[in-house]
Order: structure tokens, then sequence, then C-alpha cells
């Protein structure tokens, strides 16, 4: 699912369906943050790793 949420913040991929733009948006608002998706996946993995060692 990731891979397909990813491909839908390519510039122009909702253009031609404005009804999965509404849909996402009623879902999460910031969906599509200012960031890029590889900011985004290198935050996961280090929260994910903090987590696991116990905090900070």
């Amino acid at each position: 699912m990731g891979r397909w949420l990813s491909n839908l913040r390519r510039p122009g991929a909702l253009e031609d369906h404005p009804e999965w733009k509404t849909a996402l948006e009623a879902v999460d608002e910031d969906r599509n943050p200012k960031w890029p998706a590889e900011w985004q996946r290198h935050y996961a993995a280090l929260r994910e790793l903090v987590a696991h060692e116990g905090g900070q």
C-alpha cells in the first residue's frame, strides 16, 4: 500500500481522479506534505530504531 500512496504524490497523479483526491483528503488532509517521500521513509525508520532502543 505504501508504494501505491507514494505514487499518488507524484505531480499530476490525481488530475484525472478528483474523487480520489477528495477521499484522501477526507482521511488525512496532511497526506501530501511538502517534504519528499524519501525523507519520510528515513524518519519512520529512525523513529522505529529509537523506539526499539528504549527512547532517546
